[in-house]
């Protein structure tokens, strides 16, 4: 993990995040790494939802997402996080879109896309509307 305090980085070892996966997806909020879904070592997609804290190298195990998903689209937005598509258990694409609030500590399910996707990325810029992307 690279740390700022000067104009070079400095990498140094964290702890291994508890759940060991490939095709998960990432997103920075308020300085603490979220790690959403992924596979596991046989291709099997994971609902697991995990955060690290830089700051007292520790991982957390969160409340796992509704479906089970690789790759999907995850953007912070507001004060909640959004996974959007991604690739299901019988590695076909997803139409599913869940949010995250960090204070409740759930996961809701929201109107699906009209459109399975996979491979896709994000960016929220201003105001964000969740029924504009899933329409």
């Amino acid at each position: 993990m690279a740390t700022a305090g000067s104009i070079k980085p400095v990498w140094k070892s964290a702890k291994p995040m508890p759940t060991k996966r490939v095709y998960s997806s990432p997103v920075v909020v308020d300085g603490q790494l979220y790690v959403v879904g992924g596979c596991d070592s046989t291709g099997t997609p994971l609902d697991c939802f995990e955060s690290y804290h830089a700051g007292r190298d520790r991982w957390y195990r969160l409340a796992n997402m509704p479906t089970r998903r690789a790759s999907p689209c995850v953007l912070h937005a507001g004060n909640k996080l959004v996974a959007m598509g991604g690739v299901s258990v019988t590695q076909q694409p997803l139409n599913v879109v869940e949010v995250y609030d960090p204070a409740e500590k759930e996961w809701t399910q929201q109107d699906v896309m009209k459109d399975h996707l996979i491979g896709m990325s994000g960016v929220v810029r201003g105001m964000f509307n969740l029924h504009s992307v899933v329409n």
